[in-house]
């Protein structure tokens, strides 16, 4: 499970997988943090475009997340 990060023109800045979440929780245990100290910001993403590429990259990278971003 996962969540996007965006900003306040939708722009996905981020993503937060439950891995995260927990690991976090783990090492810092401070859930008053905001949620952009959690998120993952350079995250891997394929554009609609691309989409026929998709499984490669899942299998190449042992992926749970790929999101599919417009191609703007």
């Amino acid at each position: 499970k996962s969540e996007w990060i965006k900003n306040k023109n939708q722009t996905i800045k981020g993503i937060v997988t439950d891995g995260d979440l927990r690991r976090f929780i783990i090492e810092n245990g401070n859930l008053d943090n905001p949620v952009s100290v959690i998120s993952n910001k350079k995250f891997t993403f394929i554009n609609e475009k691309k989409i026929h590429t998709a499984e490669k990259i899942f299998k190449e990278n042992d992926f749970n997340h790929l999101p599919v971003l417009d191609a703007d």
